[in-house]
């Protein structure tokens, strides 16, 4: 369970909650790769997830100058099964 074999960062996918819930992270993990990637409805049933988790913002002080890095919502990790 440790390993970091199968895990697959996302980036680029926005949060609209401050403190945003495990199961609301994995819905817009598989909607994104439903529609940006164009998986199908079936591909993505077979898909099963272990953890999904956004990971915490971390901005350091030359980012904070730069408004655009600043305002991107962090990573998800995936660890798929």
């Amino acid at each position: 369970m440790r390993s970091k074999e199968y895990n697959l960062p996302f980036h680029g996918i926005p949060q609209t909650e401050t403190k945003e819930v495990q199961e609301h992270t994995e819905h817009r993990v598989r909607s994104f790769i439903t529609n940006t990637l164009r998986f199908t409805p079936a591909e993505m049933e077979k898909m099963q997830f272990s953890n999904v988790h956004r990971l915490s913002k971390r901005v350091s002080a030359v980012e904070s100058r730069n408004n655009d890095r600043a305002k991107l919502a962090p990573h998800i990790v995936v660890k798929f099964s």
